[in-house]
């Protein structure tokens, strides 16, 4: 019929042969997910001034306690398991896994928790910019444990978050470890994906009525990551040569 398609290549990688379906079919364009240059940075300065950034499109906090989840015994800020300790007002240190990224600044917050910094279990894998429920930095492992030392060496472990500004990602364009692989798991001769577009810290249309949990109502735009955000990149790209081209 002659429409062109653009199909997410899925979000299961980096393992090989993750393509899934509709992706694996010859007649659509299957899309990857790449990094881009722009960056949406977010600082943390701890309260012996050692600076680390990451991930943040969020507001910033003053200079306030800081403390980690794992001496409260949820060291994964599960919403589901109670901190053991009073963390209202403070700067929590939580480590990336097992429940979604925002669900866990949505355990802070329900504690009364004033920030969150969450931190990889790697440092080969993303940063995100989700829309947290406090204001939050998404950071690597190993700046991770820094701040993980420096609170266990502190009697008094303070930091302060800075509000997200626009920078630049050194290491763009490159594959995010999400993105699904080949080979085509169906028809091995047939090369899936086709192709990657930037996939992560994309701004998108959100929709203000939650359907997780873990989703911050009222909310009209987002910056996310997936092969969802990278396949309307080459939707739109492709709608531009059919006009320009249309033979």
């Amino acid at each position: 019929a002659g429409v062109f398609v653009a199909t997410s290549a899925g979000n299961s990688g980096p393992g090989a042969a993750t393509t899934g379906n509709p992706g694996t079919m010859p007649w659509m364009i299957t899309v990857g997910a790449n990094t881009q240059s722009r960056f949406f940075k977010g600082t943390m300065v701890l309260g012996d001034g050692s600076t680390y950034t990451g991930a943040s499109i969020t507001a910033g906090t003053d200079e306030l306690t800081l403390v980690d989840a794992t001496d409260f015994g949820n060291e994964l800020c599960d919403p589901d398991v109670p901190f053991s300790g009073d963390i209202t007002g403070m700067i929590v240190l939580c480590r990336r896994g097992a429940t979604a990224r925002a669900d866990k600044s949505r355990a802070v917050w329900m504690a009364g928790g004033a920030g969150m910094v969450m931190y990889n279990n790697s440092d080969d894998d993303n940063l995100a910019t989700d829309s947290h429920w406090v204001p939050s930095v998404h950071i690597d492992q190993t700046p991770g444990l820094a701040i993980k030392a420096y609170i266990a060496s502190n009697p008094d472990p303070t930091a302060q978050i800075f509000e997200g500004v626009v920078d630049e990602w050194p290491y763009a364009p490159s594959m995010t470890i999400f993105s699904s692989r080949g080979p085509n798991p169906v028809a091995p001769d047939i090369i899936k994906p086709d192709i990657t577009a930037p996939g992560t810290q994309i701004l998108a249309g959100y929709s203000p009525t939650s359907y997780e949990p873990y989703d911050i109502p009222g909310e009209y735009f987002a910056a996310i990551q997936g092969t969802s955000m990278s396949s309307p990149i080459i939707a739109g790209v492709g709608a531009l040569l059919t006009q320009a081209h249309p033979d």
